[in-house]
């Protein structure tokens, strides 16, 4: 945007136009265009000054790389502990991971260790269920639900979090059918 101005201010300038004629055309700040007009005046032409990188610059390739290594050896670390390991702030990891790297933090998801032969029996099951109900409509059901309290592996689903480019990339976190556990049990019939 600043360059563009700058190219229209030089571009009338050059074509013998006042300052003050060329900031009522393009209703710039009066400002603006007498700090360039009188910089082009002065020097004959108007450049500007080649961008160098800053000398404390902490984004660097070298950063970066540092940053990529520690989270391919361990990514289910949060930007948190990134933060103290590095000794920087958490705004810049997380612009050089989210911006630089291109990672996102995912929440793991929780799936049930299913076997071929599980998957087969549960069909098996609930194939047999459902034609047992077409042919006996009329009769009360009992339905039952139990809550089992497990001591699978525990972990936050808002806190534990994984750095992955994509979605796919996330472990899952597995549960066993039939881990230590204490139940509880509610049954409901069919008719209320």
């Amino acid at each position: 945007m600043e360059q563009a101005r700058r190219d229209t201010i030089l571009k009338l300038a050059r074509a013998g136009h006042k300052p003050s004629a060329i900031y009522k055309l393009l209703n710039y700040p009066n400002t603006t265009v007498y700090r360039i007009f009188n910089a082009w005046e002065i020097k004959g032409k108007f450049c500007c000054k080649a961008h160098s990188m800053r000398s404390d610059r902490i984004r660097t390739f070298r950063f970066l790389e540092g940053l990529r290594k520690s989270i391919k050896a361990s990514p289910g670390t949060s930007l948190s502990r990134l933060v103290k390991n590095h000794g920087v702030s958490k705004q810049l990891v997380s612009k050089a991971v989210n911006e630089d790297l291109g990672y996102r933090s995912y929440r793991m998801v929780k799936q049930h260790i299913l076997t071929a032969s599980m998957k087969a029996t549960r069909l098996a099951n609930g194939m047999r269920l459902l034609n047992d109900l077409e042919s006996h409509g009329g009769r009360i059901i009992f339905f039952s639900d139990e809550k089992n309290w497990t001591f699978n592996r525990s972990y936050n689903v808002r806190n534990d979090k994984w750095l992955a480019k994509e979605k796919e990339e996330v472990p899952a976190v597995f549960i066993t059918k039939f881990p230590a556990s204490v139940m509880t049990l509610g049954v409901i019939c069919s008719t209320g």
